[in-house]
Parts: structure tokens; sequence; C-alpha cells
């Protein structure tokens, strides 16, 4: 799916940021534990915005190649540019279940790349989509103690948008990995917080309806990178607790 992305994305301006990126990677100007050319110098040299290189480089960060340090700037963490390429195209075909990390990594890119093709839609596409997620987050809004009518119009939320962005290849896709992914979504919807989820629609929607294209890429953003940062922080303390036992008996014994 990525793979597909990326060759739309060719002639535009994250496409272009994209292959550059790549670029120095595989050709080994950039290296793994060093520190790569701050966002200004980006700017400088690409000839784009900083809004656009942010974009890019948050997904990069998202499947693990680069990573920001506080006050330190951002690194090269990995050179396996296979994991650009390894969501396949086909998410039916996947054999095996995929982690929630990848899916949210995975979602992280096309549900953004969704938002911005749909921003561009024609007006009377884009207001129909808007009033379609409006009366979805509404009856989200109604459903705080339903659960499973909650993550439903969750869904139909998100695939909406898919649906409406102008590419069939996200809508389907984002389609079969939902229906593959069933078995976990009351755990991911647990970890997120429903009342959570609908800031970030609510964000979502009010800025569509304002036009502004950059705040709207920013909700979608916000909204999957914080389920990333909940996830780990159910993993680590799912981890404390196996550890706590596991010391817990070792006293015993």
């Amino acid at each position: 799916m990525v793979e597909e992305l990326l060759k739309e994305r060719k002639a535009t301006i994250t496409g272009k940021i994209f292959d550059h990126i790549q670029q120095q990677i595989r050709e080994g100007i950039w290296k793994v534990g060093e520190k790569i050319p701050s966002e200004p110098t980006l700017v400088k040299e690409l000839g784009v915005s900083r809004s656009a290189i942010r974009e890019v480089l948050q997904q990069y960060a998202a499947l693990g190649i680069i990573e920001s340090q506080q006050g330190k700037g951002t690194f090269l963490r990995s050179a396996d540019l296979d994991r650009l390429m390894s969501y396949s195209p086909r998410v039916e075909h996947l054999e095996a279940l995929p982690t929630l990390e990848e899916v949210l990594n995975y979602r992280l890119i096309t549900e953004v790349s969704s938002v911005q093709m749909l921003m561009k839609q024609r007006k009377p596409i884009l207001n129909e989509a808007i009033l379609k997620l409006e009366q979805i987050n509404l009856k989200m809004h109604q459903a705080l103690n339903n659960t499973d009518a909650f993550i439903s119009l969750d869904n139909q939320f998100h695939t909406l948008i898919a649906d409406f962005c102008g590419n069939s290849v996200f809508a389907v896709n984002l389609k079969n990995l939902i229906d593959r992914m069933r078995s976990q979504q009351r755990k991911l919807n647990s970890m997120l917080g429903f009342k959570d989820a609908l800031v970030f629609h609510d964000r979502l929607i009010e800025a569509m309806k304002q036009g502004n294209l950059q705040e709207a890429l920013k909700a979608m953003q916000d909204h999957l990178i914080y389920g990333l940062n909940k996830l780990k922080e159910y993993e680590k303390a799912s981890k404390r607790k196996i550890n706590t036992k596991t010391g817990t008996s070792a006293l015993q014994v």
C-alpha cells in the first residue's frame, strides 16, 4: 500500500520529499545513529514548506526509520527501507494478523493522505462528506455508553473519509483492514478512550468546515499518533505487571 502511495505522490511535494529522504538513506549520505538535517535546512534544500517537511518526517518516524530527540534533533534510527514496503497493497492477503502498532503506523500514512485528498475534492463532494461526518460524530457522542455502537460508528467515520477522498484503493484497504482486526477493535478503542477520540474528530470536522487543510491534517495525525503513544504506554504497563508478578513468585519460592 505504501509503495503505491509513494508512486502516486511522485509528482507531488510530499512525493519529492519522500524520494529525497529515501535517496539520502539508500546512498549512505544519512547514516544510522547520526543526526539528519534540520527542518529549516531541508526546507532550503528542497524549496518546500516546513509543514510538508514535518508531515513526511512524522510518517518516517511512525515507521521507526527516524527518531526525534527533544533538544537534540532528529536522528536516523534505521536504514531498512523495506519497512516502507512492508505493508501489503492488498490487506486481505496478509497471512498473519498484523499487530496494533503496525495497523496504526499504516493508518497514520494512509488516513492523513485521505484527509489531504478529500480536502482537495470539489466543494459539493467535500460538503457532503462533512455533513455525513458530522452526523456520524453526533451519533458517536450519543453512544458513549454503548461500546459496540461506538466502535461501529468510529469505523464508519474513518472509512467515510477514505470513500470520499477519491482513491478507491485507500477505501478498500481500510475496510479490509477493519474487517481483519475486529477481534482487536474493542481493545484498541478502549486504550484510546472514547471521549478522547471524539476530541480529535471534532477538531478534524471543524478544520474541514473552515477549509483549513493544515489543521485538518494535523488533527488526523495527532489522532493516530496519540493512539500509538497510548499503545506504547499500555504495553509498558503490561510488561511491568508481568515483571512484578514474576518477581513476587520468585520471592515466594
